[in-house]
């Protein structure tokens, strides 16, 4: 009611046409009790996007990733 999507909508917007990327989760009442929810959301659908990508890209983020999050990755499993 506040406009809070639209204002997302729109930086994400000035965000991709820079060349950025965008990741987005959207709160859900019905999850608040777990903790970080619309972020883990927003990492899911990246990863997901990473692992239908075969390009050049993506397989470097991926390992970027993995070499990043090592042991922790067992963390975001859990939410």
């Amino acid at each position: 009611g506040t406009g809070k999507t639209t204002l997302a909508n729109r930086f994400a917007e000035l965000v991709l046409a820079e060349g950025g990327l965008f990741l987005s989760g959207k709160f859900d009442q019905l999850q608040q009790a777990i903790p970080f929810s619309a972020l883990s959301c927003a990492f899911n659908e990246y990863c997901n996007m990473l692992i239908g990508s075969v390009d050049s890209q993506s397989v470097i983020i991926a390992s970027a990733l993995r070499e990043a999050l090592a042991q922790d990755a067992v963390h975001l499993i859990k939410v």
